[in-house]
């Protein structure tokens, strides 16, 4: 902890309003960036073998194309493209939008050699492929381009088809030794779907792009800290015990446990906790107004920004309303500690465990802000056995909790402004 603290003469520190640490450094502890919108172009390739195939046959005795014919096959694939946008909504949830952005079905008669040459620069190029390829039909992919160039098709010892189809509607283009054809509707469709059939059945090879991020929510978590502690022992005027509260803590001795209870009970909650430490201690917690005029403390002030950050053509950037959490940690009287122990004893909040446990707690949380501070604070595993601690959070709305370590976050307090103003009131500005 990076802390500059301003020492206090252990005689006149009962009487000192709270002096908290001059030049306070706040630090970046945390930040992560969560999609809101990305754009993801993924190909299918399917690959089948010896396929035989009926298409309109060029040596008809009517003329070309006037009559079908079966036609053995050696090599038949299918591309599909398919681009997907994923958005996250307000409600956490995302939404699945996949485009179908044509496909490709191609039927030839290679050899064996010429067969692994395509399948090689298919793979490639489809591997290859970036998000903005997905923004053109079929990923820019034609009959006039590596991998499917006319020197590869004419490579076929059968009349080599590659069928184009978009929205439904289909085109074929024919390439043969004698010369090439296209053609579209009804024709096309039939061809297509007959060669569409023939690979229809195989399992695709899948290759997706890398997301394309479009939207995204970044977040920043900063951290202040403070403390009046320097110099002061567990003799020293400590923070009273709220009117109403009860508090004990009791040796358990050996390795024992006791069990933990979480309760409300009329108007008050109502702890158990015997599971860490050796030690039980118990808790009634009802609303209460709390004193802390002058009490040692250690206060942390966590800072929650977000900005969402839109990429394009039309980029923009929004900062959404800061959100700030303020935490004082007040020694307590512990009730396990005799007079000298107290007396030899340096005034301690365990800072370290506290932070680290709320950054660890950042990491699980879909959603940063105090609520993740909160439930941090709050689990009985992060107190020492040894010391006990008043627990405050003051809110932007201007409520506050309070709890007796380890029973944190437990009971509303009920004058939060005279509370939050006095943990306000000594940090520098």
């Amino acid at each position: 902890m990076n802390i500059r603290i301003l020492r206090i003469a252990p005689a006149v520190a009962a009487t000192v309003t709270l002096a908290l640490a001059a030049d306070p450094t706040e630090r970046l502890v945390y930040t992560r960036a969560d999609v809101l919108t990305m754009v993801t172009g993924e190909a299918l390739l399917r690959r089948a073998y010896t396929r035989q195939i009926e298409l309109p046959s060029l040596t008809c005795a009517g003329g070309p194309f006037t009559c079908v014919a079966d036609r053995s096959y050696r090599q038949v694939y299918a591309l599909s493209f398919v681009e997907e946008t994923v958005s996250r909504g307000p409600d956490g949830k995302a939404a699945v939008d996949r485009r179908e952005r044509g496909r490709l079905t191609i039927a030839l008669d290679l050899s064996k050699e010429a067969e692994t040459r395509l399948e090689d620069a298919l793979v490639a190029h489809v591997s290859q492929l970036g998000v903005a390829a997905f923004a053109r039909p079929r990923a820019g992919m034609s009959t006039l381009e590596a991998p499917l160039g006319q020197e590869t098709l004419l490579q076929s010892a059968a009349p080599a088809w590659v069928c184009k189809e978009l929205d439904g509607a289909y085109v074929y283009d024919l390439v043969h030794h004698d010369g090439s054809s296209s053609r579209g509707g009804d024709e096309a469709q039939k061809a297509c779907r007959a060669i569409e059939a023939a690979v229809q059945s195989v399992e695709p090879t899948i290759f997706r792009t890398m997301p394309d991020i479009r939207a995204e929510l970044r977040q920043e978590v900063r951290l202040s800290s403070f403390s009046s502690l320097e110099g002061l022992t567990w003799t020293s005027r400590l923070v009273p015990i709220p009117a109403g509260a009860t508090f004990k803590k009791v040796s358990l001795g050996g390795d024992r446990m006791t069990g933990s209870v979480r309760d409300f009970r009329d108007g008050a909650f109502v702890g158990h906790e015997g599971q860490y430490g050796a030690v039980e201690q118990d808790a009634r917690l009802p609303r209460a107004s709390l004193d802390l005029a002058g009490a040692p403390m250690w206060v942390t002030r966590w800072t929650f920004d977000a900005i969402r950050e839109r990429h394009g053509e039309e980029p923009k950037s929004e900062r959404d309303p800061t959100v700030s959490l303020l935490v004082a940690v007040a020694p307590f009287a512990d009730p396990l500690m005799s007079e000298l122990d107290r007396a030899r004893t340096d005034l301690f909040v365990p800072e370290d465990g506290l932070v680290a446990a709320a950054v660890a707690r950042f990491t699980r949380s879909a959603t940063l802000g105090p609520a993740a501070v909160a439930d941090a604070i709050a689990h009985p595993k992060i107190w020492p056995t040894r010391g006990v601690w008043v627990v405050v959070t003051c809110r932007d709305d201007g409520s506050a909790r309070y709890g007796i370590s380890p029973f944190a976050e437990a009971a509303e307090v009920a004058n939060p402004r005279e509370a939050c103003a006095a943990i306000r009131g000594g940090i520098p500005k």
